[in-house]
Parts: structure tokens; sequence; C-alpha cells
């Protein structure tokens, strides 16, 4: 039954929600050794379209992968649902809606505080492996028991027959293989792929709440960002500013993308100096200081990967995985309104991200990622739903056609 999904999903939505706390680079870029024709002025911080297209691009795909699972396959019990003390009903007032939805965000935004607060604490000591594990196990669950019940709705509304052998051991590579990529090592494309597919997977799991309590929800999550980015007493802020001061990374699932123009200024210069050292392997950013080289010029090779390789990775474009899944949750509860509700708050949700980059390049500091996106994609929403659908509806009655 589809309680079988609620124990481990809902601890993987905060974990989702809390891999936000990389947003302190949200968007990093070096600025020395840019490509032809993008100048960049000492200590600013310059952000192209291609940056943005890099993110846009994935936040679409997941948006829309996301609504079309909602509308043609029915989803499980939220895995939230065991936080809500209240339950809808058809005969309640909408005083009675409102409070009881407030009730139930204030409760469910408390939880992730307290998830958020054990993070903390677990980075401030140093446990990065209980963190990792965490995140392992969940991110297995998800793609492996989340997964086979999407799998199996996706057959039996398709009509394909599988057999629960091949289920299982396509269900166990599948889960085993993203764990290892995402956490580990693998090609780019992959890592990426999975976690597009973890985004949509966790939404097909979130989504079906109470419609009251899921739009009261998404803009109390977006308050909630705000305070634990922006505030100095900031459960998120004190993570970065921790990591920054040791200058560790911290662990957590975040995409990543890197604008075609700088990947391929990178191979470019890279493959330029690969006659400087034919004969010796390459070692990798971690392994150049450590490394007995003799010859002089491998020694300045290896150092000058490392820094393309560091300058690469810091023009990347990211973004947590927190800001995808409730992308797509608002856009799958339009989507269970009307296609005219989902397309505006498509549009609406990809402008914020569009604001967000710009005022990080105005500003220079770390933004939250939701509150403009979620602002615009709800307020669209219900403008959308409360004036212009009734409106063309009434015009459509009357054989007036614009």
């Amino acid at each position: 039954g589809d309680d079988r999904f609620n124990g481990s999903f809902v601890s993987l939505s905060f974990l989702c929600w809390m891999s936000d706390q990389l947003r302190a680079p949200l968007i990093s870029m070096e600025r020395r050794e840019s490509p032809p024709q993008v100048q960049y002025e000492d200590d600013d911080v310059v952000y192209t379209p291609a940056h943005l297209m890099s993110i846009v691009k994935p936040v679409s795909l997941t948006m829309l992968i996301s609504a079309c699972i909602i509308i043609y396959f029915e989803p499980p019990a939220s895995a939230l649902s065991t936080y809500l003390v209240y339950t809808e009903n058809n005969t309640d007032s909408a005083g009675e809606k409102f409070w009881g939805s407030i009730l139930n965000t204030l409760i469910i935004v408390g939880v992730v505080l307290c998830a958020t607060v054990i993070l903390v604490l677990l980075y401030k000591y140093r446990c990065i492996k209980i963190i990792v594990a965490w995140l392992c196990l969940a991110s297995a669950s998800l793609l492996g028991l989340s997964g086979a019940g999407l799998i199996i709705q996706i057959t039996s509304v398709m009509g394909v027959l599988m057999d629960w052998i091949s289920l299982a051991i396509f269900l166990w590579n599948f889960a085993i293989v993203g764990v290892v990529t995402i956490f580990w090592k693998g090609p780019i494309i992959v890592k990426q792929g999975y976690l597009v597919a973890v985004s949509c997977i966790m939404t097909w799991v979130i989504t079906k709440l109470p419609e009251w309590t899921a739009w009261t929800l998404v803009v109390g999550l977006a308050l909630y960002d705000i305070c634990a980015v922006l505030t100095p007493c900031g459960p998120l802020k004190a993570l970065v500013e921790m990591s920054q001061e040791r200058g560790d990374p911290i662990p957590g699932l975040l995409y990543e993308a890197r604008p075609d123009e700088y990947r391929g200024h990178h191979e470019e210069d890279t493959s330029s100096r690969r006659p400087l050292a034919p004969s010796r392997p390459l070692p990798g950013p971690h392994d150049a200081n450590g490394s007995i080289l003799h010859d002089q010029s491998s020694v300045n090779y290896s150092l000058e990967q490392e820094t393309y390789y560091e300058e690469d990775e810091d023009r990347s474009v990211k973004l947590g995985l927190g800001d995808f899944v409730f992308y797509s949750v608002l856009v799958s509860r339009a989507a269970m309104f009307g296609f005219s509700t989902a397309i505006v708050c498509f549009l609406a949700i990809l402008a914020g991200l569009g604001l967000t980059l710009y005022l990080l390049t105005v500003y220079r500091k770390a933004l939250p990622a939701l509150p403009f996106s979620i602002l615009l994609g709800t307020v669209f929403y219900f403008v959308t739903r409360i004036f212009i659908v009734p409106y063309f509806l009434r015009l459509g009655s009357h054989s007036v056609y614009i």
C-alpha cells in the first residue's frame, strides 16, 4: 500500500531541502582566464545568459516531467501526510481550511528546522561520514522503493507486464548506480540525469497533499528559506559560514551545471597544453602535491591542470535539489487544475529564477532560490485560476474568441 513509501521518503524530502545549504555558492565563477568574447573585471562576479540557460534547462525538464507524471499516473498519499494534524473536508469553511493548513505547515516546517539543526551539529562536530551515509541510504531508498512504486504505476496504466524478479534486479542496479554516480564518481551527464530522476520521483511522492495545505506549505517553505539563509541566526547561514572557515565542502544533493562556453574553453586550453608532458600520466587535482614527479615541466603541467579544473568547477552553476522539488511541486499542483495554470506557473518560476540570478550579480552574496519563484508562481496561479480562466470561459460561452 501507500504506507510503504512514508518511512524513508519523509526524511529524504528534508535531506533534499537541506541540500540548499550549498547555495552560497549557489552560483560561483572564477574571474581569471575568461573565454573569448566574455570580459570580467577584477573582483566582479559576472553571470552571463549561458549561466542562466545551464540551470534553466534541467529545472524546466524536471518540472515538465513531474507535471506529466502527476497528471497521467496517480501519485500515492503524500509522504508528508504523516505530519498532518488537520485533514481537509469539503464541508469545512474557508476559514477552517486556512487555519488548518497553517497548522500543518508550521508542523512540517518545524520538522525541517529540526532536521537542519541536526545536520548543522553533525557538520560542526565533523561527523561527515554520518551525513554521507544518511544521504546515501535515503537516496537508495528513494530510487529503489519509491521508484518501484512509480514503475508499477506506469506499467499498470500502460498495460505492460513485468515479473517481480526482473523488476527487483533492475531497481537494485538503478539504485546502486545512482548512489555511486551521485556521491562518488561517474559521467557528469549520468549524474545530472539521476538528480533529475530523484527530483521527479520525490515530487511524485510528496505532491498529493490537500490543496490548501499544499499551497500554504510551498509559501511557508519559501519564507523559511529566507530566514534560514539570510538571517544572522539562520541554520543554513551558520552551516555555510562553517564550511567557508574550514574550507571543506558540505555533503548534499546538489545539481551542478557548467555553461557550454566555459566547458568548451576549458577543453580547448587543456588540450593545447598537453604536449608539455606527453609521456607521463596526469595526476588528478588532489594528487598533484603528493605525487613524486622529477620532471619540472610535468610538475608545472599538473599544477596548471589543477588550476583549470578548479576554475571549471568554480564557473559552474549550483542549485540544491530542494529547489528542484518544490518548483516541480508547484507546477504539478497547478497542472492538476488545468493546462493554462501549469504553463503560467512554469513561466513564473523561470522568471523568478532569472531574477534571483540577477540579484546575485548585484549583491554578490548568498540568496535563497525559492522565494521569488514561489511568490511569482503562486500569485500568477491564483490570478489565472480566479480571474483569467473564468474570463475566457465566459467569452467562450458567448462565442467570443480573442
